[in-house]
């Protein structure tokens, strides 16, 4: 009995101690989560999340680069419309009487469409087949329509057209409205109203001659002096206004009087470096400025004219022993050259004649077109033109106007590049 009731205190003793530590543990707990709780309450700084690497930058997809190349057309219809007058030299040829003489306009208009046979002889050797449909230009407008339509002009890719001016207009409405290249053989104003983007001038103007000169001349002799001297008619002074707005007005010094008076023009070629400019067709004016000037220099000077000077005659300028006489002229053939050689003995060969300067256009009209619309191997690299021909876009009007322009000096009677 006694055990047991000592056992029972001892079990009794012992859960009391077991509930104490309990209890403390409890305590110690309920502390410690205080405590904990106390400090997680202050605002504690952590370091941010480190960042996500750049994703590397995707590489566009480079594309192969398109090229367009030009078809390689072989198959080309051009139209040539000129004045041949064919009924009058055909009378002039079968008069009998020795008394016909030959107009020269009609056999240069002749001329002409030899030297575009001759061309299309050229490129049918290299495969291409230019069928050219040849037609008289006609008196009046309605003619004009009504023989575009007949003689099938409405179906060539390009017209070669000679017409007075009056005519441009028309003949520049009907090749937009059949969508083709017109090419006009002789100079003219750039006022008709058409969609001029299709318009080409082989001839350049006189404005144009004129530009192109003055700013040749002054590239190529920018520290010198420019003389400029003109008859006061209006043809010279127009002319010599061209040169004005387009010569450095530093440099320049202007006389302009119906007679010429050379004390201030020698004086100023004597002291300086200078050209002299005679803007005058006149070839007894000319004749006389050349003369007065030559014998009042002791050194020598160049004087710049007109195209006009070529066909003079009157003038021996190789007596002109101070001066270098030269001209500007859009129609330089080097007779030297291998390629007028070649068209030369070419055009005799075939027309038992000497060509004119009218064969070598329609030669280089054919020519220049069918290589500016063909991606044609051959004739790309193989063609040696004879003339220089550039076509450069007018800003104001769209059209594109030869501007291939030469300065040309006189020398012991033969012509050559000016130096």
């Amino acid at each position: 009995m006694t055990s047991v009731q000592s056992h029972l205190q001892q079990l009794n003793g012992n859960r009391t101690m077991d509930l104490r530590s309990n209890r403390d543990y409890v305590i110690w707990v309920l502390v410690f989560t205080l405590l904990s709780g106390c400090s997680s309450s202050r605002k504690t700084s952590q370091m941010p999340p480190p960042a996500p690497a750049p994703k590397p930058a995707e590489q566009p997809v480079k594309q192969p680069e398109v090229v367009h190349e030009k078809l390689e057309k072989k198959e080309f219809r051009i139209g040539l419309m000129l004045p041949l007058n064919l009924e009058q030299q055909i009378q002039m040829f079968d008069d009998t009487s020795g008394n016909a003489i030959p107009d020269y306009n009609n056999l240069s208009n002749l001329q002409f469409v030899e030297g575009a046979q001759l061309a299309a002889d050229s490129l049918k050797q290299l495969g291409i087949n230019v069928n050219l449909n040849i037609a008289e230009t006609p008196a009046d407008s309605f003619a004009l329509w009504r023989l575009w339509r007949q003689n099938n002009f409405v179906k060539c890719d390009a017209v070669i057209s000679s017409v007075p001016s009056s005519f441009i207009p028309a003949v520049a409405r009907l090749s937009v409205n059949n969508k083709q290249t017109l090419i006009l053989t002789q100079p003219s104003n750039t006022n008709f109203k058409s969609t001029n983007e299709h318009v080409f001038m082989l001839s350049p103007s006189t404005y144009t001659q004129c530009m192109v000169a003055a700013k040749e001349i002054a590239t190529r002799f920018p520290d010198f002096k420019y003389v400029l001297l003109a008859r006061d008619v209006k043809p010279d002074k127009d002319i010599a206004q061209i040169f004005k707005d387009h010569l450095p007005a530093k440099h320049l010094k202007q006389f302009i009087s119906s007679s010429f008076i050379p004390d201030s023009v020698c004086k100023i070629l004597k002291s300086e470096k200078a050209v002299l400019i005679i803007t005058s067709s006149a070839e007894a004016y000319v004749n006389t400025i050349l003369n007065q000037v030559n014998a009042c220099i002791e050194k020598p000077a160049l004087a710049i004219g007109l195209p006009t000077w070529e066909n003079f005659e009157s003038i021996d300028f190789s007596v002109l022993k101070n001066l270098r006489i030269a001209f500007f002229t859009s129609t330089y053939l080097d007779y030297h050259a291998a390629s007028t050689k070649s068209f030369r003995n070419s055009f005799i060969n075939h027309y038992k004649t000497e060509p004119f300067i009218s064969a070598f256009q329609g030669y280089e009209a054919i020519m220049e077109y069918v290589k500016s619309n063909t991606g044609h191997g051959p004739l790309k690299s193989g063609y040696l033109p004879t003339l220089n021909i550039k076509y450069v876009t007018d800003a104001a009007h769209g059209i594109k106007e030869n501007q291939g322009i030469n300065l040309i000096e006189i020398k012991d009677y033969t012509l050559i590049p000016l130096e």
